[in-house]
């Protein structure tokens, strides 16, 4: 994966969320935290919320992460497609792997109710207009 995308997902915190069952979309905001070994974003949500009822039925995502500015010159973003990987998926060295991963980078997350959450990446495409007005990386996993 090219070091920008690498850099620009690991300097970042939120990440908009895009499922759809029976095509009626639902989009919803996550922190998280990226594992790198296994390009993986990992976040924290109750099983009960609306977007994680739809991943469990139609796992295959897409989404979003953006900065919290708007500087045209520098405007740096990614859109992801992805697969949800449920707890149940989760093995136990990966379940201790992911939450040491996420609580290192959002430890009061500890005390919320929720679960953690990953989500295999599949695709990504960079804006990022550092590099040039309209300049764009693609990675794609293999």
């Amino acid at each position: 994966m090219d070091e920008n995308i690498l850099c620009f997902i690991g300097e970042n915190t939120n990440l908009t969320l895009c499922v759809t069952v029976n095509n009626q979309p639902h989009c919803a905001n996550c922190f998280y935290a990226f594992c790198e070994e296994n390009t993986t974003l990992v976040f924290k949500s109750d099983p009960q919320t609306l977007h994680i009822q739809l991943a469990l039925k139609n796992p295959l995502l897409a989404g979003t992460i953006l900065p919290d500015m708007l500087n045209i010159k520098a405007l740096r973003g990614i859109q992801f497609k992805g697969y949800l990987i449920s707890s149940e998926q989760i093995t136990d060295v990966q379940t201790t792997s992911f939450q040491e991963i996420y609580y290192s980078k959002f430890p009061y997350a500890i005390h919320h109710h929720g679960v953690i959450w990953a989500i295999r990446l599949l695709e990504i495409k960079m804006t990022d207009n550092t590099l040039g007005f309209g300049k764009k990386l693609h990675w794609k996993r293999a």
